[in-house]
């Protein structure tokens, strides 16, 4: 089956049509979630990740567009997901405060989690799940730590590898004081080359790619092989959050 790709705005719409249904159902997902915690439009927006520039994709997701293929957007839903799960399992017998969750005052975090996610995007994100779920024994739902293979999007190690390759690439960036052209010079490419890696949008780059360009603004990867993680079977997630703790 031939990939098709259709660009709408700074967003790239790629994948397979298995690939795309995916993502069709996801986006039906988040949707819902966002609406049920009452979020604005700047606020969906802003906690899906998605640029200025193709904010006005909102529109299209509710028209039965699906999520771009952006492995950092895939990513932040995953997370969402979770995080909504998480309240609801804790707030189940009260929907009413689960539906509030994301908009209302928490002492515990000092703030809104919509501000937190608002201000700091991916890094609220991952310490906001890893606060519902910070051992073992306190797990939301059993998971298998690739938010790719929970979301069952196909090749789910080799999106996760080059997740992490891209933030790694983004934290050298940012810890040498390089600006995207400065940085895409010393790779060799183009500025928009990297913006759009930088964004997630990372389908056509390959591994060895990612690690050129980190070697090359001195970097150095070891990519270790080893046992994959058992990956999330429906049904286990009731057995496991009896010890969720106060959100």
């Amino acid at each position: 089956m031939h990939d098709r790709t259709r660009s709408h705005g700074a967003l790239r719409l790629t994948g397979s049509a298995r690939e795309r249904r995916i993502r069709r159902r996801l986006t039906r997902r988040i949707l819902r979630a966002l609406d049920g915690w009452g979020l604005t439009e700047d606020e969906q927006a802003s906690v899906l990740g998605l640029p200025r520039s193709s904010r006005a994709m909102l529109g299209r997701f509710r028209q039965g567009f699906p999520l771009p293929n952006d492995t950092e957007i895939v990513e932040r839903v995953g997370h969402l997901l979770a995080l909504q799960k998480a309240v609801r399992l804790f707030y189940r017998n009260a929907p009413e405060r689960a539906s509030t969750w994301m908009t209302r005052h928490s002492i515990r975090f000092g703030t809104r989690p919509i501000d937190m996610i608002t201000k700091r995007g991916m890094a609220a994100l991952r310490y906001l799940r890893a606060d519902l779920e910070p051992d073992p024994e306190r797990r939301v739902y059993a998971a298998s730590m690739n938010v790719f293979a929970d979301l069952g999007l196909p090749n789910p190690e080799l999106l996760s590898a080059k997740s992490a390759l891209v933030h790694a690439l983004d934290g050298v960036i940012s810890d040498r004081g390089l600006t995207k052209a400065q940085a895409a010079d010393i790779c060799g490419i183009e500025p928009h080359d990297l913006s759009i890696a930088l964004r997630g949008g990372i389908g056509n780059v390959t591994l060895d790619t990612l690690v050129k360009w980190l070697e090359a603004l001195g970097y150095g990867v070891t990519l270790a092989v080893g046992k994959a993680r058992p990956r999330f079977t429906p049904g286990e997630d009731e057995q496991e959050n009896q010890q969720l703790r106060s959100i």
